[in-house]
């Protein structure tokens, strides 16, 4: 099945391919499924505890366990940006106990190292996209802009004055922030944190000038007049704020950064089991209980095939290869 057209350099239009060929199970049977789970299942979380990729990981294992009559146990593998829990489900054993609970990273992080340890073609079969997640592009309430158009019109009329503040060089907040800049002109100086908590603290005292965040936790500081919202990362406005525009129709043609929760398997796990997780995990997503818990966060619940995953993740990937590349980011080896 074709992948989504994509257009990118050869280079990407190889590795995409190679990818499609081989992001995919292993043998078919439907002995695999018929007593599937036996004992208890890992889902493998790659990034620490207390983010938003955790909060549904604890909903969706609590979920699971009550749908399939075994645990779904959490494991916390942390570090290198999730690289090191990513590349442990990548080699973990192909029997369907070991599940990674994947995020934006999946698809960032090789596109920044050649040698992540992991590929994502290669090594994982999908199971189900289950959240897509909007951000905002944010503004310190001190700066007089309103829109991203007086925005631009700023930074032109002001050289070298705005900082962009990121939770850290080559994440997905930075990597978001540098296609903003590829599709716009923008002039920033891109500034690096630990964390949240500081970036915040700062863009509220105007230190840094510009972020991008998700829509949930802006959304508290915009009411209190903290910060400002110029727009939605998302292709469509959001309900929570519909007076608020797109970036891209805005002034920044393309844009698009979601930031997605799902899981997957390591590669050749049978077809029927994926089958099975991913049947479960639809009904999880339209599960009252579930959409309780995570609706007043703006995420999007999906519950997809896993065809449908596939062909997301491996088209995020292209897109952030692409950002790299046109931002000129050295990759690491």
């Amino acid at each position: 099945m074709p992948l989504i057209a994509m257009s990118a350099s050869s280079l990407l239009r190889a590795s995409l391919g190679a990818a499609l060929m081989v992001f995919a199970c292993g043998p078919a049977s439907a002995q695999d499924a018929a007593g599937y789970p036996a004992k208890p299942v890992t889902l493998v979380v790659p990034l620490a505890p207390g983010g938003p990729v955790d909060v549904e990981a604890r909903v969706y294992s609590q979920k699971l366990t009550e749908l399939m009559g075994q645990p779904f146990v959490l494991d916390y593998k942390v570090g290198a940006g999730g690289g090191v829990g990513i590349a442990y489900v990548a080699k973990a054993a192909p029997d369907g106990y070991t599940l990674l609970t994947g995020s934006t990273g999946l698809t960032i992080i090789p596109a920044l190292n050649k040698n992540a340890g992991f590929d994502i073609g290669r090594d994982f079969a999908p199971i189900s996209l289950m959240t897509k997640k909007p951000s905002v592009l944010i503004v310190s309430a001190a700066l007089p802009v309103k829109s991203l158009p007086e925005l631009l019109a700023y930074a032109k009329a002001h050289p070298n004055e705005l900082n962009f503040g990121t939770t850290g060089s080559g994440g997905a907040i930075d990597l978001a922030g540098k296609f903003l800049v590829s599709v716009t002109d923008l002039k920033m100086t891109f500034v690096h944190y630990k964390g949240t908590a500081p970036f915040t603290v700062d863009l509220m005292a105007g230190r840094v000038h510009v972020g991008i965040s998700n829509l949930i936790s802006a959304m508290s500081l915009v009411k209190e007049g903290k910060l400002r919202v110029l727009g939605v990362t998302t292709l469509t406005r959001q309900p929570r704020m519909p007076d608020v525009p797109t970036l891209t129709e805005s002034g920044a043609p393309g844009y698009e950064y979601v930031g997605w929760t799902g899981f997957l398997a390591p590669a050749r796990t049978p077809p029927a089991i994926i089958n099975k997780l991913s049947a479960e995990m639809a009904k999880m997503a339209r599960a009252p209980d579930v959409l309780k818990k995570l609706g007043d966060s703006d995420v999007e619940l999906v519950g997809s095939s896993p065809d449908y995953m596939r062909k997301y993740v491996l088209a995020e990937f292209a897109r952030w290869q692409k950002v790299v590349q046109d931002a000129g980011l050295k990759l690491e080896e």
